[in-house]
């Protein structure tokens, strides 16, 4: 128990004493604080406000000094110590992710990427890998050349994935369950990345895919070997049968995207906002090394629409015209209400709600066409594929969903709309005949100047109307 004695201050002479029985306790009230203490708090309240406010002009200066300064030079003890470090994987094997060496040198930036159980399927290597690799590959790239002034985000616009014949004669097939084999897991893929900045401020880029087996070539070398053996293993032996096994890089497709750089990447309720004209010096500072190092000027050229008219199609001049033009021909239209499960969303816009990335199309797709009956596309994996990405799809709600199918060329457009919208949030154009993959300028022009065309015309709107290239496409 506490003794009443140790909460008595004794070093004060009048500190309250023990009450004796039976006494009444009169509390003991302090006296209100003066006017002038009132006074004092204020005034010490007020220089803790200067301080800060003080405090906030000096950061935002320095803060201004820091964007100022140049970007520093590379750090080239940096760089060889990450070469190191991916160089010393074990035998035929190598660090994921963009790869150190082809920073600072001219050529493209180079991404390997390992395949695993989930990016396979019965029929070997997944369309969606293709794409999920690319997304990663894109943000590593953004990143490759850090500077302070790049305080912008990425909007992608469009994109495109065309994968080629030889992907389906050895790591892609159209087979039964009981056929399949997940030939493509622990396999290598590699993303060549070239730029180019035709228009202020977007960029363009390809990529090429190479697939490189479960050994990757480039790190079967005698120090690896060496590394890998440890004592007592016949190294020479280790490294021709290493050898013997390693394949030479195939290309297996290549995909093609447009990004724009923008203040705002918009939400489901709003569209992005571009990158301001008064930025353009600070947008030019920022792309200089990937402009030295990495541009294809195949990628350059003022074909491609200034950016206020992106939605006209980006990407649109890289495609070669068809001759004799084969028109997409439908026959048959779905327009219906579906659901969009929440599975389907990833973190992304402005407000970081859940929005369907466009790496999910191809796990979407399915249960969206399988609304039509007796369809050919739902039970297949598309051979190629062109995507406008004019906003963001909610997931976990209703959307109007519209299928144009020429099912006797294996081809469909698609064009997904959030519940009362007027804009579509995605649109595409998808190609499942693995012969017949290659995308054509008109088609690309369906998927994105003839979409407005196409909504109304689904809806049944009798106003709708076309540009000549588009009513010649369809």
């Amino acid at each position: 128990m506490f003794d009443f004695d140790d909460l008595v201050d004794e070093d004060d002479p009048a500190a309250v004493q023990a009450p004796t029985a039976g006494a009444v306790q009169t509390p003991i009230l302090k006296d209100p604080p003066a006017a002038e203490d009132d006074e004092k708090t204020l005034l010490e309240k007020d220089v803790e406000l200067e301080q800060l406010e003080a405090d906030v002009v000096r950061l935002k200066a320095e803060l201004a000094e820091l964007k100022a300064l140049p970007p520093p030079e590379p750090d080239l003890d940096v760089v060889q110590k990450l070469e190191a470090l991916w160089s010393s994987y074990p035998l035929g094997e190598v660090g994921q992710g963009l790869q150190p060496s082809s920073r600072l040198r001219s050529g493209p930036l180079v991404a390997i990427w390992r395949a695993y159980f989930e990016h396979t399927m019965p029929g070997g290597l997944k369309s969606a890998a293709l794409l999920r690799f690319a997304q990663r590959t894109d943000t590593e790239v953004m990143w490759t050349y850090p500077n302070l002034k790049c305080d912008w985000n990425h909007k992608l616009l469009e994109t495109s994935l065309v994968i080629h014949p030889v992907a389906f004669q050895g790591i892609k097939m159209e087979v039964s369950d009981e056929q399949g084999r997940n030939i493509v897991t622990n396999g290598y893929f590699q993303y060549d990345t070239k730029l180019g900045f035709p228009q202020y401020p977007y960029r363009l880029q390809e990529q090429d895919v190479l697939y490189h087996d479960a050994i990757y070539a480039p790190n079967v070398s005698e120090a690896a070997a060496e590394r890998t053996g440890g004592v007592g293993v016949d190294t020479k032996a280790l490294l021709n049968s290493a050898r013997s096994r390693a394949a030479s890089p195939i290309k297996i497709a290549t995909l093609r995207s447009a990004y724009l750089a923008a203040r705002s990447v918009g939400d489901a309720d709003k569209s992005h906002k571009m990158l301001a004209e008064d930025r353009a010096d600070d947008y030019r500072e920022v792309i200089q090394s990937y402009q030295k190092y990495h541009l294809d000027a195949s990628l350059e050229g003022k074909d491609h629409p200034p950016a206020s008219k992106a939605k006209n199609g980006v990407l649109l001049p890289l495609y070669p015209r068809q001759e004799p033009l084969q028109q997409f021909q439908p026959n048959r239209v779905y327009r219906g209400a579906q659901y969009i499960a929440w599975w389907h969303g990833q973190a992304h816009g402005d407000k970081l709600e859940g929005s369907v990335p466009h790496s999910m199309i191809t796990d979407l797709l399915p249960s969206l066409q399988s609304a039509q009956a007796n369809n050919p596309f739902q039970d297949r994996d598309f051979a190629s594929i062109f995507m406008q990405c004019r906003g963001w799809l909610k997931p976990h709600a209703m959307a109007e969903v519209i299928l144009y199918s020429d099912e006797s060329s294996l081809t469909q457009l698609f064009i997904l709309l959030n519940a009362g919208a007027s804009t579509h949030a995605l649109s595409g154009f998808l190609k499942y005949d693995v012969s017949k993959g290659e995308l054509h300028q008109h088609e690309v022009l369906l998927a994105t100047q003839g979409v407005d065309f196409l909504v109304a015309f689904a809806r049944g709107q009798g106003a709708a109307k076309a540009s000549k290239a588009v009513l010649e496409a369809a």
